[in-house]
């Protein structure tokens, strides 16, 4: 399958491989997966049934489709929101593995809830990373510091993530997830 997908590139390292170098790859023995974060589920499909190899793991990186990539025989995902909430992403797992289409449904629109409530706020390029951060250090996870050049969100953003934030932790608890 000689499938380059050009243009498709995963927010953070701003590199794409094609699913020809994917495959080459997984034939190296000291290589046992690839977490693909380009949030396209066509690539995505290719790299899983391109790589002939039964043991080679394919995570995802964009959670917002964690659940489509394990029905399609992907093996999880590599996610941004499970620091912050890993009952919810391992309930969604299991839910894809279960072909629980129901608890699917519930659960991606709490996963879509945090994208769209955590990850963009600010008009940065880098509101994931920021967003994810300082969300993690008002959970008491981690402090809220971004390597350079990267700087925390400002004073008005952490008010507006902590608000989010606590949106968020009223509807999981709803959902027994909190």
């Amino acid at each position: 399958m000689n499938q380059n997908f050009n243009g498709i590139t995963p927010s953070m390292t701003k590199i794409s491989m094609s699913v020809d170098t994917a495959v080459r790859l997984s034939k190296h023995p000291n290589i046992i997966g690839l977490k693909d974060s380009s949030a396209n589920t066509v690539y995505f499909q290719a790299l899983k049934y391109s790589i002939n190899k039964d043991n080679f793991v394919l995570f995802v990186g964009s959670e917002e489709i964690m659940a489509e990539t394990v029905l399609m025989g992907g093996n999880g995902g590599a996610t941004g929101g499970a620091n912050l909430f890993p009952k919810l992403y391992v309930k969604m797992y299991n839910a894809a593995l279960a072909d629980d289409f129901e608890t699917i449904k519930v659960l991606q629109k709490q996963i879509l809830e945090i994208a769209t409530l955590i990850y963009t706020v600010g008009k940065y390029n880098s509101s994931f990373l920021k967003g994810l951060k300082g969300s993690a250090s008002l959970l008491g996870i981690c402090n809220n510091y971004l390597v350079s050049p990267l700087k925390p969100f400002l004073e008005k953003e952490m008010i507006q993530i902590s608000n989010n934030l606590e949106r968020i932790q009223s509807h999981l608890k709803d959902l027994s997830l909190n």
